[in-house]
């Protein structure tokens, strides 16, 4: 039995742009936000035999965050069940069911809006993989997810996987796989009014983009395509290559709602009314390696490098006015990760993580390095205790937006029984 528990709290100072009635119609105002929350996981395995075993795991999770000048409050209910087994010495089984319900409580602002305002959603569903034995170093793995939701109904998400072990040291794979992501709450029933400075167009223009919420829209869907070669040169050193293409489709995105009246703003003199919808399209490829060196009994080495290329259409007719607005985020092209896992005596571990991001070009964020340190103690085997320091290099940075992601500290406890 295990059983885990954290909680947060926490208040930062947040910029939000807002009309006014003077010029230049627009303006940056400063307010203290909040955030707090904690979740509870327990979980129970159970042996049977060599060849079977079941995973019973429980988890809720609150936070009560405020989004600019709207407040949202979340509760989730999560309980999972799963069950391995293995027959005719070439099957190993492994089969769960999965039901989820979440409930939100939104307080409404000018700026964000949700209707309704409170709403309980369920998803259910099931999931099956059979990792079947063709001969002494091949293996094929089919899986499939079944999963059903408030907002698209039926989802269903395949894959099958088939691994080559070509000698010793040598081993080869590849893999096709669907996943689908459903709209949010926000995607589906929300209303979003963001302001642009004027200086983000060059000009004293205020301008302000109404985003409506879409009750059609369809889950987003994605076909990945995946060949990967793992090298042993030696018994405490290991190398992964991974090549991958991504076909996406019904990307959800803006759409420019030609014609429609928005809700007049005071100051505002360009209204652009948007609306959430399945027009996006695109591709991805890209490579990742990583390397992984146990240098001693005590101190583990990884390294990691991904290359990303992101393709991505959008159908715009008649929208040339408005094109800028509709541009959709881009990712980093390049990654790289460097991780140390140091034992000072089997109680005492000490971890570093260093990670360099390109920048985003889209977005307007520059690229940053980032170093983050644990340091943990565990007295018994029940017990750790942990200080934990994350973005050390600078004092903050941006991964996304705008908004800063800053130093921080904490400390953690862990009991486990």
């Amino acid at each position: 039995i295990l059983m885990e528990g954290e909680f947060f709290k926490n208040r930062y100072l947040a910029e939000i742009p807002v009309l006014a009635e003077d010029p230049p119609y627009v303006q940056e105002t400063q307010d203290t936000s909040r955030a707090k929350g904690g979740h509870i996981l327990g979980r129970w395995t159970r042996t049977y035999s060599e060849t079977s075993d079941s995973v019973l795991q429980l988890y809720y999770d609150y936070y009560d965050k405020d989004i600019d000048f709207a407040n949202a409050q979340v509760n989730t209910f999560d309980i999972d069940f799963q069950h391995r087994l293995s027959f005719l010495d070439r099957n190993e089984l492994v089969w769960g069911l999965n039901y989820r319900i979440i409930h939100d409580r939104f307080r409404n602002s000018e700026e964000i809006s949700l209707d309704p305002d409170e709403e309980t959603l369920l998803y259910y569903g099931a999931f099956v993989q059979d990792k079947i034995r063709l001969a002494d170093r091949l293996s094929l793995t089919l899986g499939a997810k079944f999963e059903h939701n408030d907002f698209t109904g039926w989802e269903f998400q395949p894959s099958v996987r088939l691994l080559w072990q070509a000698g010793e040291r040598h081993s080869f794979w590849g893999a096709v796989s669907r996943a689908a992501r459903v709209p949010s709450r926000v995607e589906h029933d929300g209303t979003v009014t963001e302001v642009l400075l004027p200086d983000a167009l060059d000009d004293d223009t205020a301008t302000v983009l109404v985003v409506e919420g879409n009750s059609d829209l369809t889950a987003e869907t994605l076909i990945a395509y995946e060949i990967g070669y793992r090298f042993q040169p030696a018994p405490n050193f290991w190398l992964d290559t991974t090549g991958f293409y991504n076909d996406y489709k019904d990307l959800i995105a803006y759409r420019y709602l030609e014609g429609e009246p928005a809700s007049a703003h005071p100051g505002a003199d360009i209204i652009v009314p948007l609306q959430y919808d399945n027009g996006l399209r695109g591709e991805s490829y890209g490579l990742e390696m990583a390397a992984y060196w146990q240098a001693t009994s005590r101190w583990l080495l990884q390294a990691s490098y991904t290359f990303l290329e992101t393709n991505l259409n959008q159908d715009l007719p008649d929208a040339e006015d408005v094109e800028e607005f509709l541009i959709q985020a881009g990712n980093p092209r390049n990654q790289v990760s460097l991780r140390s896992a140091f034992n000072f005596t089997p109680k005492l571990e000490f971890d570093l993580w260093l990670r360099y991001v390109d920048r985003l070009v889209d977005n307007d964020v520059d690229d940053y390095t980032s170093l983050d340190a644990r340091l943990a103690y565990r007295p018994s085997a029940r017990w750790e205790f942990s200080i934990v320091g994350q973005n050390l290099l600078d004092p903050s940075h941006a991964e996304f937006s705008s908004i800063e992601v800053e130093r921080s500290f904490y400390v953690k406890a862990d009991w486990c029984f």
